[in-house]
């Protein structure tokens, strides 16, 4: 029994190394707002605006130019000049913004795109001293940072650890249950039991509601 209870300690102790682990890693990137903004800027970027793009190309047989902008997709030229025009193409009757509040940057003929256009976000900052190429910016012709995302899912594992924590005070509300030798075991380690309680309540706190609140 006395060795019984020595590894219960132990496991409440690994425990809570565990705990304070995953608690120094709890608020990492993986919450951050901005990063949620980019990950909207690059499906804008590549994915609606650039179907918007095509809907348009499909109808008059051709791309917007710099010049026409935004302007021709939201309404027809007053010349008629585009007879095959379908739109408008866009929702909202003005330029489309990224997560940040910024207007989109479009350019054609494109200078980086294999798609003949280049379409950017300024990003956070809200400029671009490079015409979409800062470290910031989002572009139709650039990927997603791999090194940032492969970091954030690092960062969600380990934190997401804690989560082990209430799995095994799960199995140990089972084995209490079902055995009496356990039971025992736990009544004589009972200040190292309500620490694992409260352990693993805290870590369903952490993981479940903190990414709402800090959202």
């Amino acid at each position: 029994m006395k060795k019984a209870s020595e590894y219960f300690q132990l496991l409440v102790l690994s425990q809570v190394v565990l705990f304070f682990v995953g608690l120094g890693f709890t608020g990492t990137p993986r919450r951050s707002a901005s990063h949620a903004r980019t990950l909207a800027a690059f499906a804008d970027v590549n994915g609606s605006l650039k179907t918007t793009m095509e809907m348009f190309r499909a109808d008059c047989g051709r791309l917007p130019t710099t010049v026409e902008g935004w302007n021709v997709l939201i309404e027809a030229p007053k010349d008629g000049s585009l007879t095959n025009w379908h739109g408008p193409y866009l929702d909202q009757p003005f330029a489309p913004e990224d997560p940040w509040g910024h207007p989109y940057v479009y350019r054609f003929p494109g200078l980086h795109s294999t798609n003949g256009y280049d379409l950017y976000s300024i990003g956070p900052d809200g400029i671009s001293k490079t015409g979409g190429n800062d470290l910031d910016d989002i572009s139709n012709w650039d990927k997603p940072a791999s090194g940032t995302n492969n970091g954030e899912r690092l960062f969600r594992d380990v934190d997401e650890l804690l989560l082990v924590i209430p799995v095994l005070f799960g199995f140990r509300v089972v084995a209490g249950i079902t055995s009496g030798e356990f039971r025992a075991v736990v009544l004589e380690n009972r200040a190292a039991d309500r620490l694992w309680f409260v352990m693993s309540i805290l870590a369903l706190l952490i993981v479940l509601l903190l990414p709402r609140i800090s959202g």
